[in-house]
């Protein structure tokens, strides 16, 4: 009937106030620390901090650390992210309640490569335009000019200071990334019997070809023509000539390379 209705409307509506008013218990949280360095142990700022199931993004202050103190209980799982470098995750952190978890982060720096192919001019081709030949066992090095860069690929397992070419004259060496003022890196060749070469270049976020050909390198004798005395003077006028190696300098003959002394 009519007053059983109204009794029961009254007892779900008495029964909602006093579940809605029940006081709620509060998430079991943890205090999580944290330390960012790189490769070469200096400290990262504003590196980004995200942890699942946690809305709040932390940023590393200057020293490189964080503290997130309201992060939920259990295993968690964490990550490190910055425009420099590579993002580092760690999982299965464990937080405890009322207690102080530290982590300590080292992310590897983010890479562009700078690759290439070096060729040489053929020694035995004396033509006008001589022949180019893959040049294997070339030294190619990176010169950075900050200080920073330098100890971080120093420091680093990933990042390399020189390499070699392979057999088809194939170079590839890896850099640090990010935004480099012009003419920071030199890129420097170098290969016994040829001249050196060397280019800048700008380093930001994309991978560089560049290419190089090495011309022979041009030998210079100097010294001094006397009589067997020590005594004598130096004699004017006498020929000085350079023996050739046939199988070496193609076309070349014992009375080609001569001079005289003054």
């Amino acid at each position: 009937d009519i007053h059983r209705l109204i009794f029961l409307v009254v007892s779900i509506t008495a029964l909602t106030v006093i579940a809605l008013s029940a006081p709620v218990a509060a998430e079991a949280t943890g205090t999580l620390e944290a330390t960012i360095k790189n490769e070469a142990g200096e400290d990262i700022e504003n590196a980004t901090i995200l942890v699942d199931g946690t809305p709040v993004v932390d940023e590393t202050s200057m020293d490189g650390r964080f503290k997130n103190s309201s992060v939920a209980v259990g295993l968690a799982r964490i990550s490190v992210k910055h425009g420099e470098y590579k993002t580092q995750t760690k999982t299965d952190i464990p937080i405890t309640t009322n207690e102080t978890t530290t982590v300590q982060f080292r992310p590897e720096r983010s890479t562009v490569s700078i690759s290439g192919n070096i060729q040489v001019t053929d020694p035995q081709d004396i033509s006008p335009i001589p022949e180019l030949k893959p040049a294997s066992g070339v030294t190619v090095e990176i010169r950075h000019n900050d200080p920073a860069e330098r100890k971080l690929i120093e420091e680093s397992e990933n990042l390399q200071t020189e390499t070699v070419t392979d057999e088809s004259g194939n170079y590839r060496i890896d850099v640090p990334a990010g935004t480099i003022t012009e003419g920071q890196i030199l890129v420097f060749v170098r290969q016994d019997g040829f001249t050196d070469a060397q280019e800048q270049v700008n380093v930001s976020d994309d991978d560089i070809s560049l290419d190089f050909t090495l011309d022979n390198a041009i030998g210079r004798v100097n010294g001094t023509v006397s009589v067997a005395n020590e005594n004598s003077p130096p004699i004017a006028g006498a020929t000085v000539s350079v023996a050739v190696d046939p199988k070496e300098w193609t076309g070349i003959d014992d009375g080609d390379i001569t001079t005289q002394t003054n």
